[in-house]
């Protein structure tokens, strides 16, 4: 079984960068008042721009996780339940290190959880 890490952690997926928001001084000349109104309806309008991005990427991040996750599911013929467990125990040894290392996690918790019910089943 082959998986593309690169595709499923969202490589490449731009993060979206949220806009600094302008400041003014505290006793502000009428021309740093106004340019600081401009600078805020600019910043207004771009923060909109970024919501609406930021939106979109963990949409897709989500998208991209879940179809890492039955991909996985399917591919080691696992139920719910099954894969609930096993992928949970990985998430939290692995996550730090991305979703290959979660996957090694996965498939080492798998391999040993083989080994254990072929021994208790004699």
């Amino acid at each position: 079984m082959t998986y593309d890490f690169d595709l499923y952690s969202g490589a490449h997926l731009i993060t979206p960068t949220k806009p600094r928001k302008p400041t003014i001084g505290r006793n502000p000349s009428s021309i740093e008042a106004r340019a600081f109104a401009d600078a805020l309806e600019e910043y207004e309008r771009e923060f909109r721009g970024y919501e609406e991005d930021k939106r979109w990427y963990l949409s897709e991040r989500s998208r991209l996780d879940t179809e890492f996750r039955d991909k996985l599911k399917k591919d080691y013929s696992l139920s719910d339940e099954e894969f609930d467990v096993l992928w949970s125990e990985a998430y939290e040894q692995g996550h730090s290190g991305g979703i290959r290392e979660m996957y090694n996690y996965f498939d080492r918790l798998y391999e040993f959880v083989l080994k254990y019910n072929s021994i208790a089943k004699k």
